[in-house]
């Protein structure tokens, strides 16, 4: 009986050995893939570069019109 017991237990244990670890190698991220899925995925990355996106647009806008109206300080 004892030997039916260690036969199932070293079963499962080597079924346990050769699984997990490809398993985990499946699902493993190294530093820097972490990070770019991190920021990639983070709500407020996404609405600091939306807000960024926002400034350049003014900006520019705020250029053209300055073309179109210059300053009468600048005038020859």
């Amino acid at each position: 009986m004892t030997k039916k017991f260690l036969f199932i237990f070293l079963t499962v244990a080597l079924m346990i050995v050769f699984t997990v670890p490809a398993a985990a190698g499946e699902y493993s991220f190294n530093l820097q893939q972490y990070l770019e899925k991190s920021l990639t995925e983070n709500k407020k990355v996404k609405k600091a570069k939306i807000n960024l996106e926002a400034k350049k647009i003014a900006l520019v806008r705020e250029k053209a019109e300055q073309e179109l109206r210059p300053s009468p300080l600048f005038l020859k």
